[in-house]
């Protein structure tokens, strides 16, 4: 199987924990779910026979979709962008675009250029929906490279068997049962409403959703793993659905992780924090 890596870069991505998580992956004969793509590091790690993979982020979803089904168009647009890569003026004026005013590969084209030259590789939209992160500078001022044409191909070739939706979480693994393996891995709890997210982070009652989702598919005998911050736990006595997820008495076991997280805006959420890691099933039955 071969080794790839995500082709953006995106905020709660798991690339740096992947290696504490593989301890832990199932092994699943059914359906691979992630209803909170971001940049599929889980995804492309595990390279799954049958998956279905969401995400509520419209601009994300087509630009795995062209990934999947136009690799080399995207390639050949992102061709041009890459002689643009060190130019301010540039980057200001394709951030200024109207991607309703583009065609699906060029808005994937946009979306990576963007990310690989935007400040700290954050993905932030205004109220109205547009792209506001500054521009970027690489360390020493290496220009930084767009894509890599092998593991485009390859991610394209991982999703190939792969269903894509835009769709809220709960539409994503309607279909969910026994020995499917559902990733969940949301915007992670804030206990100061500064986020990592930005206007993306989950209040609390939207976490105690998601803590209900995950009871709702262990019911459905799906094989189920969630990953969070570890403050979450400060819910515990406010959401039944949250205390729910660490009582002793259930069918679900807690571990937690220290984690790096790089990308961000706020300060505070940079270097090493707490990671929760909740999953339905005994690790060694499964392995």
């Amino acid at each position: 199987m071969a080794k790839i890596k995500p082709f953006v870069k995106w905020a709660g991505g798991k690339t740096q924990l992947i290696k504490k998580l593989d301890e832990y992956f199932p092994s699943f004969k059914g359906t691979y779910y992630e209803p909170f793509l971001g940049g599929g590091a889980v995804f492309f790690h595990l390279q799954p026979e049958r998956s279905v993979l969401g995400d509520s982020n419209e601009e994300l979803i087509n630009l795995f979709q062209i990934i999947k089904d136009k690799p080399q168009e995207l390639m050949e647009r992102l061709d041009f962008h890459q002689t643009k890569v060190q130019d301010k003026e540039y980057y200001l004026d394709v951030r200024s675009w109207d991607i309703k005013e583009l065609d699906g590969v060029e808005e994937a084209a946009r979306t990576i250029y963007l990310n690989k030259t935007c400040f700290n590789g954050l993905y932030r939209v205004n109220s109205k929906g547009q792209f506001n992160v500054p521009f970027g500078r690489t360390p020493q001022g290496n220009p930084p490279q767009l894509y890599s044409k092998d593991n485009i191909e390859a991610c394209s070739k991982a999703l190939e068997n792969a269903e894509l939706r835009c769709q809220d979480f709960y539409e994503i693994v309607k279909e969910t049962g026994p020995n499917d393996f559902v990733y969940l891995d949301p915007p992670y709890h804030a206990p100061n409403k500064a986020s990592m997210y930005s206007k993306l982070a989950y209040s609390d009652e939207l976490q105690d959703r998601v803590a209900q989702f995950y009871h709702n598919l262990h019911e459905t005998g799906a094989l189920v793993m969630m990953n969070n911050s570890a403050t979450l736990d400060s819910l515990y006595e406010d959401y039944d659905s949250i205390k729910e997820l660490f009582d002793n008495d259930s069918h679900y076991t807690a571990h937690h992780f220290d984690s790096k997280w790089s990308i961000g805006a706020v300060g505070e959420w940079r270097g090493k924090k707490g990671e929760l890691m909740i999953i339905n099933y005994l690790r060694d039955k499964y392995r």
